[in-house]
């Protein structure tokens, strides 16, 4: 990750990995059914052969593994800004300076419910960028756009956030920017 100068002087970094438990049931759906309709029409209707099934059944299921695998989110807080990429999704990292922030704050939220899922979603609160989990950063930016990045140690964020953005012991709670560090 660059522009590591964008953000000042680096307070906190996070990395997760796709949480593999709630996507392994759709993978293990996916692999039954395709086993299922491939066999049916290799055995009994004789429509594919082995091969065609092998292709079949690649086809469907390398993508979701490689989803499974490769998909990786990277937050940065910084004492200028925070920067966060969502890999393979994100070719480049985000990065906000405190500058553009209006408010910032530790909250507690829910993915499906806020923002329709995990992932890059837009949702009725704004942006979401999440793996995983139920806390997070969220920017509101002056701009008007609200940005959520998830987190999973909120607590070590909550107390960067805190020195950066004012007195916040409850992480429900947004506060107001006065300086950065």
């Amino acid at each position: 990750m660059t522009d590591n100068y964008k953000l000042g002087k680096i307070l906190f970094t996070e990395s997760e990995r796709m949480d593999k438990t709630w996507i392994l049931i759709p993978f293990i759906t996916s692999n039954i059914i395709t086993v299922t309709v491939g066999l049916f029409s290799v055995i009994k209707a004789k429509e594919m052969t082995w091969i065609e099934f092998f292709i079949f059944f690649s086809l469907i299921n390398i993508p979701l593994l490689a989803l499974l695998i490769f998909t990786k989110f990277k937050v940065i807080i910084g004492t200028s800004g925070i920067a966060f990429q969502l890999q393979p999704f994100q070719i480049k990292k985000k990065t906000i300076t405190w500058n553009e922030v209006l408010t910032a704050s530790v909250v507690k939220y829910n993915p499906m419910r806020d923002y329709g899922g995990w992932g890059l979603k837009r949702g009725k609160k704004g942006l979401a960028y999440t793996i995983s989990g139920s806390y997070g950063v969220y920017l509101e930016m002056k701009e008007g756009k609200n940005i959520m990045v998830g987190l999973k140690n909120h607590q070590a964020a909550n107390e960067i956030i805190t020195k950066i953005f004012g007195t916040n012991s409850d992480p429900t709670t947004i506060v107001n920017r006065e300086k950065p560090l």
